[in-house]
């Protein structure tokens, strides 16, 4: 699977696309964007805590949330293209 993002400036303003490529079959940003939608109303966006380490004495300090979403028909989608897709349709302030 690919998933690749642009972005074109038109008359009305920048406009981010996307578009996932799954076995040569290329998917519209709007394609993703209804399905990401549909996966944070059925909760099927998987959180992943990561420790946050200091290293010059191995100890916890914090934690990160990573955010991981796999598709039923688009198959897994990294977060750094899936992400900006939720804040371009307001799932994200």
């Amino acid at each position: 699977m690919l998933v690749s993002l642009s972005s074109s400036s038109g008359i009305s303003g920048a406009v981010s696309r996307a578009s996932v490529a799954r076995n040569g079959v290329v998917v519209d940003a709007e394609v993703v964007r209804q399905r990401l939608h549909e996966a944070v109303r059925e909760d099927r966006i998987d959180l992943h805590y990561q420790p946050v380490v200091d290293l010059s004495n191995g100890t916890t300090v914090g934690v990160e949330a990573l955010a991981r979403w796999h598709d039923c028909e688009l198959g897994p989608v990294p977060p750094d293209h899936f992400i900006p897709v939720a804040e371009s349709s307001g799932l994200i302030v």
